[in-house]
């Protein structure tokens, strides 16, 4: 039997789609594109009889601005951020504060195969 935890593409969705506002489109491959929630089961296949994916419904709701500009300077490309990118940033996520009644509601699109070869 084999356990296997990965993530999907709507994964740290919200984070991304702040990063893509400030810094554009950077993202063109995630750990999910290698092996995630859409592409598992067809490699699991391969070597197994008996698969299934089971989602952990979980979200992220961050109250606090600095946390999440800090998460998003600490990765490529907000960690090269220019001052006038970081003012962007901020004032991105701050918004998103203020959009969601003082909480930014984070998709965690994650979960884990469960295979199984036949006896």
């Amino acid at each position: 039997m084999l356990a296997a935890c990965t993530i999907g593409p709507e994964h740290l969705r919200e984070l991304f789609e702040i990063e893509a506002a400030v810094f554009g489109e950077s993202r063109k491959r995630t750990p999910a594109d290698v092996f995630g929630s859409v592409n598992g089961r067809e490699l699991l296949e391969k070597d197994f009889e008996h698969v299934e994916w089971r989602r952990f419904e979980d979200e992220l709701r961050c109250t606090n601005a600095d946390d999440v500009v800090a998460y998003l300077t600490s990765i490529p490309p907000g960690e090269g951020a220019t001052s006038e990118e970081l003012r962007q940033l901020r004032g991105a996520v701050d918004y998103r504060v203020r959009k969601g009644k003082g909480i930014l509601r984070v998709t965690k699109g994650s979960g884990v195969f469960l295979a199984r070869r036949a006896r």
